[in-house]
């Protein structure tokens, strides 16, 4: 049993961090769409599901339920519902879109754009599972580092402007590479 959970456990971090080096996915209009790993997209809307199964089951299965009890379960599942859901909404909805001039980020209906000459600090944080900060012009734009497509776009990015600092991402994606070929996976940079 802990062979197969290790297994699982294996598998599980390949697609997560390997989505990084897949190929890239582009829009009518040949610009790179840079987009979550498949497991962040989903696991939220599992969440979400299984938290409605457990409140309906929850709430209707035990009739010896006191009022209190009762008002504690619907309390507890439904604030999960809302964060859940909130989750799930905000990753189906959000994307990075890569053109020719710049980085256009959707989150939640809000857009932000910053031309690659606008471009004046590129910073790393571990916030949200890690992600590229780009700032520049009081605007900043946060590129998520589990995304399909990421290299290309770092590439592309050393490339327009190689007066940038990159050093605290690049230092990240060599971890990152480090883990996935102990795990066995073939990373292709």
């Amino acid at each position: 049993m802990y062979v197969l959970k290790l297994r699982l456990a294996k598998i599980i971090m390949k697609h997560y961090l390997g989505v990084i080096y897949k190929g890239s996915t582009y829009n009518s209009q040949g610009e790179l769409l840079l987009r979550r790993a498949a497991i962040t997209r989903i696991g939220p809307l599992v969440g979400f599901l299984l938290a409605v199964i457990a409140l309906t089951l929850g709430y209707f299965q035990d009739p010896s339920m006191t009022s209190e009890d009762s008002l504690l379960l619907l309390q507890t599942m439904s604030g999960c519902l809302v964060i859940l859901g909130f989750a799930t909404l905000a990753f189906s909805v959000s994307r990075t879109v890569v053109d020719q001039d710049g980085v256009s980020s959707y989150r939640l209906f809000i857009g932000r754009r910053l031309s690659f000459d606008e471009i004046n600090q590129v910073t790393f944080t571990r916030l949200f599972g890690g992600c590229m900060e780009l700032s520049g012009q009081g605007k900043k734009i946060r590129v998520p580092l589990d995304t399909s497509g990421f290299a290309v776009f770092f590439e592309r990015l050393k490339q327009r402007n190689p007066q940038l600092e990159l050093g605290e991402v690049e230092h990240e994606l060599q971890k990152r590479s480090k883990l996935l070929e102990s795990l066995g996976f073939r990373v292709q940079a």
